[in-house]
């Protein structure tokens, strides 16, 4: 393929440079008499032209695919808003000053439990029949877990206290009547004293899964 030309001029040698329609300018070289001139020949010209005009488009469709990447990406970097955390409260009575502690708080999907114990809403005070005591303590951790939303087998761990290691087997018969066959992992520790004379405080963590990925 000839992409250039030449042909005879009789005129004095002079560089030129003329204005190209796609931008830019068109190259002539001129010799001396008798003038030599090289020109690109049409055929040449139309396809530097091409070349030109497919380069702006390959630039022009780049930058729609990384507007389109960028546009897919950025909902994957967008923070959402914290879930304010919500406060477990029980009723108290009348005759007892507010206490400085919520029985739990809820962060997002888990729930902090607080120590709770066995008290004889009678007497104000722990019960001392050790199977009745464990399951006032019981009851009351499993009111604060459904005032949640939750339920006990959503709970993940656990703490006991206990005051007297001897009543571990009791504690044991009253505490897995709670749950469904699976059992939150357990601590079971040995203390010199409790709060109004209780022998259990029972403390733990739950987190509430969706519906249908808690293994059975």
């Amino acid at each position: 393929m000839t992409l250039l030309e030449t042909s005879l001029e009789v005129r004095p040698a002079i560089p030129t440079r003329q204005a190209h329609p796609c931008g830019g300018a068109k190259r002539t070289l001129t010799s001396g008499a008798p003038g030599l001139t090289l020109r690109f020949t049409e055929r040449a010209q139309s396809l530097l032209e091409n070349r030109r005009a497919s380069k702006g488009q390959n630039t022009s469709m780049n930058s729609k695919a990384l507007i389109l990447i960028v546009g897919t990406l950025a909902p994957a970097y967008t923070t959402a808003a914290p879930e304010a955390a919500k406060y477990i409260v029980a009723g108290r009575s009348a005759d007892r000053s507010p206490l400085p502690f919520s029985e739990g708080v809820l962060v997002g999907n888990t729930l902090y439990v607080a120590g709770h114990i066995g008290i004889d809403p009678k007497t104000d005070q722990a019960a001392k029949d050790p199977e009745v005591e464990a399951k006032l303590v019981m009851d009351a951790v499993q009111r604060t877990v459904h005032s949640a939303g939750l339920t006990m087998d959503d709970l993940v761990s656990v703490t006991v206290y206990c005051t007297d290691l001897d009543r571990y087997d009791a504690f044991n018969k009253t505490y897995e009547s709670y749950f469904h066959g699976r059992y939150p992992t357990r601590a079971f520790i040995g203390v010199a004293r409790l709060l109004r004379g209780a022998h259990f405080e029972v403390q733990g963590i739950a987190v509430k899964l969706p519906v249908g990925t808690r293994a059975h």
